[in-house]
């Protein structure tokens, strides 16, 4: 019974999907400033397709065609793919295309019913639900090209519509464990620590966690017939109405900067995308079609930070006031209002003189604030928590605060440089490291031994000057890459 109340609302209320991302490109032109928006509309036929436009509503263009409904689509972090779930094999199935509609590639192959592909912020995987295992729908995940699919819940009752978290380590979603409502729950990304967070007679569904992690907005029924859009700490606590409509308003997610909050209404008779503020005011048709247009969330972003995020204007020109970019145009010319800025990204991805464009650039992220006092979002290195790919750090004589810790993520981190900062922390945060090659923490407020480091076998720089390290420097006997040590005015024996 309950497989089939499931079928039926999917088949009756398809606008309730997951079923759109809003990605921020890097192409110019008008309307273009805000990103993109991917949905699924039936303005041309009868069954759902996919379609792309801009965030301000304009260029709406068609990637699917298909005689059978295409829906819940999904852009990959960097822009270049698409995730949806398609029923042109019987039944719906997960699906992965280039972001222009070609190369649709099918990811999952069995006669189960799988919807909601939610890619992780790194795009390495893809969360997704599915009944393959039974009559109710689980969460599983799966590499980004298929393989090595898992099973992360296990119930009698229905898991589906995972959301991950921004920084990749929870996964919140929709269960009718609890009752005949759904609640809203959120996991660790392996499946372990399954806890319902909104508790609530009426339940919630559709999660969707703002960039920073710490809210998440919802739907429920709790205040009447039509479902409304709600929004709450991110353990559940406070849990505040946003919408107030006759008719219902569902599947909400965040811009890129937490500032909005994307979603479907019915409140004109067909499903439309709507954005509002955060906090519920503003709130705007951006769609306005005969036929149901789906797609209200913005979907995970690539971050390229210059003393704050970078913002591409309509122009396609970079600047480092806050903002957003991603990567849907690799060949598209990057134009720099700051020469020093540009400058900094040349030197750290080893590029020369001429254009930069973003195939240049690929996946990597960098920061660097060469000089500079930081602007934007970048005033501690908990900040930087977001930019997991990054690079190289250059940071000199800035008023940037914070501890090492925040650096034991970056496993790709190649160069730290916060000579005269405000950072502080033991050394040992940055053992795991295994790619660093050059580290300078001169004048600062670090500590720990000197030993810590001795197990990185790519360094090749370290300047500790007048810092409070201790250790010998008899650790790095025999250490082959190692160049340069700069240890004067620390507790370091054995110089």
């Amino acid at each position: 019974m309950k497989k089939l109340l499931l079928v039926l609302l999917v088949i009756t209320l398809v606008v309730s999907l997951f079923v759109g991302c809003i990605f921020v490109t890097a192409d110019g032109g008008e309307g273009e400033g805000e990103g993109k928006i991917v949905f699924a509309s039936d303005r041309d036929e009868e069954d759902f397709q996919i379609y792309v436009m801009n965030a301000d509503g304009s260029n709406q263009t068609r990637l699917t065609n298909n005689s059978a409904w295409d829906v819940e689509p999904c852009f990959s972090p960097d822009g270049t793919k698409i995730a949806f779930a398609s029923a042109r094999d019987g039944n719906f199935l997960i699906y992965v295309m280039n972001a222009d509609g070609s190369n649709q590639t099918r990811l999952t192959n069995n006669s189960a019913w799988e919807r909601s592909p939610c890619f992780s912020p790194d795009g390495t995987k893809i969360a997704f639900a599915s009944d393959r295992d039974g009559e109710d729908a689980e969460i599983y995940i799966m590499n980004a090209d298929g393989s090595n699919q898992t099973r992360l819940t296990n119930n009698s009752d229905e898991d589906w519509e995972p959301c991950f978290s921004p920084d990749g380590t929870k996964i919140a979603f929709a269960s009718l464990r609890d009752g005949e409502d759904a609640e809203i729950y959120i996991m660790n990304a392996d499946g372990s620590n399954q806890t319902s967070i909104t508790n609530n007679s009426a339940g919630g569904r559709e999660p969707c966690f703002s960039p920073d992690g710490t809210k998440i907005a919802f739907t429920s029924y709790r205040d009447g017939e039509d479902a409304e859009i709600y929004i709450m700490n991110a353990d559940g606590s406070n849990q505040t109405r946003l919408t107030n409509n006759p008719g219902w308003d569902r599947a909400p997610c965040f811009s890129p900067d937490g500032t909005k909050i994307a979603f479907v209404s019915l409140r004109d008779g067909d499903a439309e995308t709507y954005v509002m503020n955060a906090d519920g005011s503003n709130q705007t048709n951006l769609t306005n079609n005969p036929g149901s247009d789906i797609g209200s969330s913005w979907g995970p972003f690539i971050l390229l930070g210059g003393m704050g995020y970078v913002n591409i204007d309509n122009d396609g020109v970079a600047s480092n006031e806050q903002g957003y970019i991603g990567l849907s145009n690799p060949e598209k010319v990057i134009e720099f209002e700051d020469k020093a800025f540009e400058s900094a990204i040349r030197d750290c991805f080893d590029l020369d003189d001429g254009d930069i464009t973003w195939r240049d650039i690929g996946y990597r992220t960098a920061l660097d604030s060469d000089d500079f006092q930081p602007k934007g979002r970048i005033s501690t290195l908990e900040d930087l928590k977001w930019f997991v790919n990054l690079q190289k750090i250059e940071m000199q004589e800035c008023e940037v605060e914070g501890d090492l810790s925040s650096f034991s993520h970056m496993e790709n981190l190649e160069v730290l440089l916060m000579w005269e900062t405000d950072v502080s922390g033991d050394l040992s945060s940055l053992s795991g490291l295994e790619n660093l090659r050059a580290i300078n923490l001169s004048h600062t407020g670090v500590v720990g031994d000197l030993s810590s480091l001795s197990g990185l076998e790519t360094i090749e720089e370290i300047e500790l000057v007048g810092t409070a390290v201790k250790g010998d420097v008899s650790c790095f006997d025999g250490h082959e890459n190692l160049e340069v040590l700069e240890l004067e005015d620390t507790y370091v024996t054995g110089r």
